[in-house]
């Protein structure tokens, strides 16, 4: 079996990866990121607009980037189709932000299965906690679980991944 993993940012994305590999065994990946092959600058023409709704990603240096949602959902659409045609059984979304993309092969989208998830296990006597990379998602984060009444805490895994901790403290306390 060969799955292809999608990331929004640049692969291989190996602290995500090498997990996946050990859960599944033995079975082929094909990695692609939407920003693999691009310069710097081609990079930087993806940045959201003022109030655009944009997502934080990895590159391979190690440094994080925001890119629009809508340009970085153009890229994935192209990587996509670049897995369809390497014969992959499924394709993996390494992202949990939603999108309406299209595939002739089986799509596992982590956004769309948290979402249900979440559904199904939240009760009245709890709520919801979200952690997001940056202070500037806090709206766009309202407007995605505003139903649910979510708690919103700021920490990047990307830049400062001790802060994540200290963040689920603040999200402990405010429920």
């Amino acid at each position: 079996m060969t799955i292809g993993m999608v990331t929004i940012g640049q692969s291989p994305r190996n602290d995500v990866v090498t997990e996946i590999r050990g859960i599944l065994g033995r079975v082929e990946i094909v990695e692609r990121g939407c920003l693999d092959g691009l310069t710097k600058e081609q990079i930087e023409s993806l940045k959201p607009e003022e109030r655009e709704p944009f997502l934080v990603t990895l590159l391979r240096d190690r440094s994080s980037v925001q890119v629009s949602k809508e340009k970085a959902a153009n890229l994935l659409q192209q990587r996509i189709k670049e897995l369809e045609n390497k014969e992959v059984t499924l394709i993996v979304l390494l992202c949990t932000g939603d999108f309406n993309i299209k595939s002739k092969k089986l799509i596992i989208e982590p956004g769309k299965l948290i979402r249900k998830l979440v559904q199904g296990l939240l009760t009245k006597e709890k709520r919801l906690g979200i952690i997001i990379p940056s202070s500037e998602q806090i709206e766009q984060t309202k407007k995605k679980w505003g139903d649910l009444n979510p708690v919103i805490a700021v920490a990047s895994p990307y830049e400062n991944p001790e802060k994540t901790e200290e963040a689920a403290k603040t999200l402990q306390a405010k429920k």
